[in-house]
């Protein structure tokens, strides 16, 4: 049984969503197309800018792709990742990886490890490190903040310890950069107020360099945005 007593430092929480900071229209993107109870609005984040803000490693497998949805006059919008999808040919389809799935892409997570990759069972220390991102909006500015906090924690845990795995970099990291990830993607669920935020897609590599066909697709409704990768 593990227990787990944190102590979290927060550098700058904001209290509320996450995702990222919707631009004040959809012609602020690359592309957009209008839909029966919305607009969406998309861009390919450039690839220099994905390493500065995740990290060189996400930047040569998969593309960040920022997706906004301003619904029509007030009307009520159901955000799904899963109605998002790159287009690479006729009837093929790759849609979006998970924060986890990108922030362990080749590497070997705890969890992943088998029966005999784990060692004697005995009290160890155990840690945690993780990444908050949230926004709000600035009372006497009416504007848009957010911020990003860094929390940390010890604890004692009497399960097996799973042997090493072998990453290329930290696991401490790892869970950071899968932190960052979730709090800056696009949130799901019903809206009445535009949100964005990233979807990121693992792409051929012949298509890093060409347009991206972004498509969305839900209930016969259908939206096209290509997309420049920078």
């Amino acid at each position: 049984m593990k227990r787990f007593g944190c102590l979290c430092i927060f550098a700058a929480l904001l209290a509320g969503d996450t995702g990222t900071s919707v631009r004040p229209a959809p012609s602020d993107y690359d592309a957009h197309q209008t839909i029966r109870d919305a607009t969406i609005a998309a861009g390919a984040l450039p690839g220099a800018q994905a390493a500065r803000v995740f990290s060189n490693a996400l930047n040569k497998n998969f593309v960040v792709v920022e997706i906004a949805v301003y619904p029509e006059n007030g009307r009520t919008f159901d955000v799904t990742a899963i109605d998002f999808a790159i287009k690479t040919a006729p009837g093929d389809r790759i849609y979006a990886a998970t924060p986890e799935q990108v922030a362990w892409y080749r590497k070997r997570s705890p969890d992943q490890t088998s029966s005999s990759g784990t060692s004697s069972n005995g009290v160890h220390v155990v840690t945690e490190v993780g990444v908050i991102v949230g926004s709000h909006t600035n009372p006497v500015t009416g504007k848009t903040e957010h911020g990003v906090a860094t929390y940390g924690g010890v604890g004692v845990d009497n399960r097996p310890v799973p042997n090493p795995p072998t990453p290329s970099g930290s696991t401490d990291n790892t869970y950071v950069l899968e932190g960052k990830l979730r709090g800056l993607e696009l949130q799901e669920g019903q809206t009445a107020r535009p949100v964005s935020g990233y979807l990121y897609f693992e792409v051929p590599k012949k298509l890093k360099t060409d347009p991206l066909l972004l498509e969305y697709s839900r209930s016969g409704e259908r939206a096209l945005l290509n997309l420049p990768v920078r």
